[in-house]
């Protein structure tokens, strides 16, 4: 039931519907991130984004989720594709115990002697750990699929009860943590 490729936008809402439907069963609440902007000057100018989005699960614990789309091998870690202001809000949360994750959605990939099948992985991101502190310095520039499901969680994607398609299991990796 894994989509075989998304496009950013759409793998944002499919997140939006399936964080709507576990709120009207009690289970979390989720919202974006705004956008912010400053008026200086009488002109306004956006400032780089924070994650997608940020939610809080019925016991209380937050979570800060970023969600991106891959259609090659590995996931570049650039600062256009993965924004360091970013990672430094994500990794600051993580310090003080909130589950930050980097949700990937790895496009289907046909090759000359293989496929490799569209799979989702939610990665944490927390600077205690070895992958993010070689990011820090410099030496981890992307994260390959073989990379992301080592370091993350396999996100199973279920066509829930009155539905016509199928959402990523949000619980599949914030819950239990």
């Amino acid at each position: 039931m894994t989509p075989a490729a998304l496009k950013g936008k759409e793998l944002e809402a499919l997140l939006m519907e399936a964080a709507e439907r576990e709120e009207k069963a009690g289970r979390l609440t989720m919202g974006r991130y705004g956008v912010h902007g400053v008026i200086f000057g009488g002109k306004t100018s956006l400032i780089p984004s924070l994650p997608d989005f940020e939610g809080v699960l019925a016991d209380g614990r937050q979570f800060i989720l970023e969600a991106k789309c891959c259609n090659g091998a590995s996931f570049e870690l650039r600062d256009d594709k993965f924004k360091g202001r970013q990672y430094k809000h994500m990794a600051l949360r993580a310090r003080f115990g909130v589950r930050s994750w980097l949700l990937i959605h790895f496009a289907e990939r046909r090759l000359t002697t293989r496929i490799d099948a569209g799979m989702t992985v939610a990665v944490p991101v927390n600077p205690g750990l070895a992958f993010w502190r070689a990011y820090e310095e410099g030496t981890a520039r992307s994260l390959s699929r073989d990379a992301a499901q080592d370091l993350g969680v396999l996100v199973p994607w279920r066509t829930p009860d009155r539905c016509r398609k199928a959402l990523p299991d949000l619980f599949s990796f914030l819950s239990p943590f």
